[in-house]
């Protein structure tokens, strides 16, 4: 089963078990981010002085609710952080179930992401430690390429002829930053989210450790056993969903673009909050679907899909040309087994004189044995070795004495 067929077994798996599409909102492994950036220039500074002043006088205005908005959005996403872990456990444990052929619910789902829920938090940690190493580095980088932009900037109003390459030497070094930070940001994805996904399939269908599985996932990943390439296959298809969702929304952000330039306020986050109800659906459709392909992916590599063997009747396979030895099958349900007088029943009867029979005359009597036969037989003698030889004694044995 090459990556194409395992796609296709995790859509129909997802589309047929829609209980998955809820563990895949709230695990957000289909996630994924459009931006709108709009650079164009304005000719004159009092039209947007005035959006400015319209915008920061409905702010004012509508402060309790922005804030009431910002206080709920805060309690849904800790709900969103407790609940995504035990989504992401769940969903492995679902997929297994579906492709074992066992029933799926969600019941099961929640039960077992819970019971996973630290080992699920502690991968997802631990893999989020080398990005802070990145954004570490990044930073002094971009830093020190904004110092040498200002200081060539300054050094050019004072006329300064060192000013040029300092400003040329910034601007290089932030370039130099975010070409490290796409190239990390790409590494990472590849050797640490492969890492990710297999040991999070480790820690919940094999019951392992967050370090033991992260191990397991880090030695498949060099082992060259095909997980590289499912991420490849995994991330173009999330370049086309990427394309897909923000070519949909896109007739949400226009109007919430020319709400926001005309000063709507209300009306730009109101668009807004209906694009992100909306965006839900897709998002928790494609995440089950990812983390199904993840699950079946793992099966295959660790030979989990292998088909079952068939179940013959009476319990044994038959027995392959030539092969002798293969015990009888067990008889089945209501099999009495025969009695003597079922075969005394069936017995044939004696044969009879044709002529005898046709002529209506009596079965003659047996003939008589001559004396001289009868006396010539010998009357049988006892087994000497029987327990009535043993016990009786001899014919001319005398009794013993009193």
């Amino acid at each position: 089963m090459g990556n194409v067929d395992i796609l296709k077994r995790a859509w129909a798996m997802t589309w047929k078990y829609k209980v998955l599409w809820l563990f895949g909102l709230f695990a957000g492994a289909g996630g994924s981010s459009s931006g709108s950036y709009n650079n164009s220039g304005s000719g004159g500074s009092s039209g947007s002085n005035a959006v400015g002043d319209k915008l920061a006088s409905q702010i004012e205005q509508y402060y309790p609710i922005l804030i009431a908005l910002a206080v709920l959005l805060i309690l849904i996403g800790i709900v969103f952080f407790v609940l995504t872990f035990a989504a992401q456990a769940g969903l492995v444990h679902l997929a297994n179930e579906a492709e074992e052929k066992r029933e799926v619910r969600g019941g099961d789902g929640w039960r077992v992401g819970f019971k996973y829920w630290g080992r699920t938090f502690a991968i997802d940690f631990l893999i989020g430690l080398p990005i802070i190493l990145v954004v570490i580095v990044f930073a002094i980088i971009f830093g020190a390429s904004i110092v040498g932009i200002i200081a060539g900037a300054a050094g050019l109003d004072n006329g300064s002829s060192a000013a040029s390459a300092g400003l040329i030497s910034g601007i290089g070094g932030m370039c130099c930053a975010l070409l490290v930070l796409i190239v990390a940001s790409f590494a990472y994805a590849i050797v640490f989210g492969t890492t990710a996904q297999l040991a999070l399939r480790y820690a919940v269908l094999e019951d392992r450790g967050a370090i033991a599985s992260l191990k397991a996932g880090w030695a498949d990943v060099w082992a060259k056993r095909g997980a590289v390439g499912m991420f490849f296959t995994v991330w173009v298809v999330n370049i086309l969903y990427g394309l897909a969702v923000g070519l949909a929304l896109m007739i949400f952000i226009i109007p919430m673009v020319l709400m926001v330039v005309a000063g709507n306020l209300p009306g730009a986050i109101g668009v807004g909050l209906v694009a992100g109800l909306v965006s839900m659906l897709p998002a928790a459709i494609y995440g089950a679907f990812v983390s199904c392909a993840w699950t079946l992916f793992f099966r295959r590599m660790n030979g989990r899909d292998q088909v079952a063997a068939p179940v013959y009747a009476g319990g044994y396979p038959p027995p392959a040309p030539g092969a002798t030895g293969f015990p009888p099958a067990p008889p089945a349900a209501g099999f009495a087994p025969p009695m003597a007088s079922d075969y005394a029943a069936e017995a044939p009867a004696p044969a009879v004189d044709p002529w005898v029979a046709a002529n209506g005359l009596p079965e003659p009597p047996p003939e008589p044995v001559p004396a001289e036969a009868a006396a010539s037989e010998v009357a049988p003698t006892a087994d000497p070795w029987s327990p009535a030889a043993d016990i009786a004694p001899p014919p001319d044995a005398t009794p013993p004495e009193a």
